[in-house]
């Protein structure tokens, strides 16, 4: 769940390439707009690496504080980037992380991607970028409602970010050829209405014009058409590798050819107990 108010930071990976480089520009405007810190981090396989990696962060740490006036810091992790990004985030009670990905390239088209992989092993929300941003602000972001109890999950995540940015949230849905699941759908998309009516949240409702089967690249589409600034996607912590490569939607937005931020969200299963979030 996304917590700005009593976050502290908005941790940013880096590995010192261009990716890095785009990630820290989306998290300047992020933070600008939300008066939180950035923590620059890298992560290195041993310590005779850290005085050579914290010297390289400082230069752009110190680079970015001048430029932007935001506080940022340096931070180096011992381990790999699937242990040590989210353990870190947590650590410093990040927001959210903010990193670049470079796709799904070579043997990730069979493994999967290594972004995702990440992802699933932090608690705090993902914003995983491929590009520096194309505007100064975050004006329009897509929703994908499907007929799982747990899509309605971005609408909590998303709120803050909407209200902040006076955002327009586009809730995406498609049919589907089954009475139950088709009726599921329906209450999802009420959910998340009235969940923003009552929030004064701007929003709108679309219904693709395509088959539930063809979902993932009609929201894409339309994302192409508003000119999104993020789509929201479901992940779920600590899948297996099987469960991983049966996950197409995942690495369909994660790496998606129009190179729109996805903002990748854990369900919040303790949240059925209390009979709301998760109600059809």
């Amino acid at each position: 769940m996304l917590h700005i108010e009593t976050a502290k930071t908005i941790l940013v990976p880096t590995d010192f390439t261009h990716v890095g480089d785009s990630a820290l520009k989306h998290a300047n405007i992020f933070a600008a707009r939300t008066g939180k810190s950035i923590s620059l981090l890298h992560v290195i396989a041993n310590e005779t690496e850290k005085a050579k990696a914290l010297e390289k962060l400082d230069v752009i740490a110190i680079g970015n504080t001048k430029a932007t006036n935001i506080e940022t810091i340096s931070m180096v992790s011992v381990g790999t980037i699937f242990d040590q990004i989210g353990a870190v985030a947590d650590q410093v009670n990040a927001a959210f992380v903010v990193m670049g990905t470079h796709g799904i390239i070579g043997m990730q088209k069979v493994t999967g991607s290594k972004a995702l992989k990440v992802i699933t092993k932090s608690h705090v929300p993902f914003i995983v970028v491929q590009k520096p941003p194309a505007h100064s602000t975050y004006l329009n972001f897509v929703i994908p409602i499907s007929y799982q109890r747990e899509s309605k999950q971005p609408i909590f995540n998303i709120a803050e970010l909407a209200r902040i940015f006076g955002s327009t949230c586009h809730l995406v849905y498609a049919s589907i050829n089954d009475e139950q699941l088709e009726m599921n759908i329906k209450n999802n998309v009420a959910y998340a209405e009235s969940f923003f009516d009552e929030h004064n949240i701007k929003f709108v409702t679309h219904k693709l014009d395509a088959k539930f089967a063809q979902f993932n690249e009609a929201c894409l589409k339309y994302a192409k058409q508003i000119e999104a600034d993020l789509i929201t996607l479901i992940t779920e912590q600590n899948i297996s590798m099987a469960e991983f490569l049966m996950r197409p939607a995942e690495q369909f937005f994660i790496a998606n050819e129009l190179a729109i931020p996805v903002m990748c969200i854990h369900p919040d299963y303790k949240a059925v107990q209390y009979g709301s979030v998760f109600a059809n």
